[in-house]
């Protein structure tokens, strides 16, 4: 008996209320079978997966669950407390900082297909949309928060007009991704976000030797987030291995800059 399990079907229609692809093998004790798995897809594919009998599939699943609740969690707690501290002094920075966290939060979840189980289960397609849209609104919102954090276009006024080059990178993954070529549009979005890390870290460790306190606080709490982006992109080509941690490091290094910062 085949079963078939795609991004583009409707949540609700899902044999299991899983955001994975979950297959049913039916297999008595003592006995074999073989199983035949297909798999297409529109971008680099990682292929990870398990066997076990129900029961430890679904108590993993709720583990991944729990960790994703509690990643959530940060990401909310961190938006209204920057928020409410940019009602209170009216620092543009600070309302900077909540775009940027929530776009980066919106990018993660996307990843783990929360946002499709819980915000718009009958609409599978913008799942496919919100996976170019969110990353790119996370650089876009990181590159705005640095220039007005770090004041780029006074100290740095060259390196300041590169922001335009990325927000251009990005706006064109958006539209060839979604419109001409998924794979394309994915690489070159890879790229813009290596760039992007880059760019951002070269500019704070040149503004912290300058002295500039500000920078100092952004280059230790950047730099733990965009270590967990490169380990990410590494994972997605093949340079690491696909594990638990690297499945999960731009999880684990959003959350964690967003404490520190």
């Amino acid at each position: 008996q085949s079963q078939v399990v795609t991004e583009t079907v409707a949540f609700n229609k899902r044999r299991h209320e899983s955001p994975f692809p979950i297959f049913d093998l039916p297999i008595r004790p003592g006995s074999e079978k073989e199983f035949l798995l297909k798999v297409w897809g529109k971008e680099q594919i990682q292929l990870p997966f398990k066997i076990g009998e129900k029961g430890q599939v679904m108590n993993d699943m709720s583990t991944t669950n729990i960790w994703i609740g509690l990643y959530v969690g940060i990401i909310l707690l961190m938006v209204l407390y920057n928020f409410f501290i940019y009602v209170s002094v009216k620092d543009d920075s600070y309302i900077h900082y909540v775009l940027f966290i929530l776009a980066v939060g919106f990018a993660q979840i996307i990843t783990q297909g929360v946002q499709f189980q819980y915000l718009h289960p009958n609409l599978p397609w913008l799942s496919e949309i919100g996976f170019f849209v969110f990353p790119a609104l996370a650089g876009i919102t990181g590159l705005t928060f640095q220039r007005v954090f770090l004041s780029t276009r006074e100290n740095l006024p060259i390196a300041a007009r590169l922001i335009y080059v990325f927000i251009g990178l990005y706006v064109f993954s958006g539209i060839v991704g979604i419109f001409v070529d998924h794979v394309i549009g994915y690489n070159v979005m890879q790229f813009s976000a290596m760039a992007v890390s880059v760019y951002l870290l070269t500019v704070s460790i040149i503004l912290a030797k300058r002295g500039k306190r500000e920078a100092k606080f952004f280059l230790v709490a950047w730099s733990i987030f965009l270590l967990g982006v490169i380990l990410f992109i590494l994972k997605d080509n093949g340079v690491l291995p696909y594990n638990a941690f690297t499945k999960n490091t731009m999880q684990i290094g959003s959350a964690l800059e967003v404490i520190l910062l």
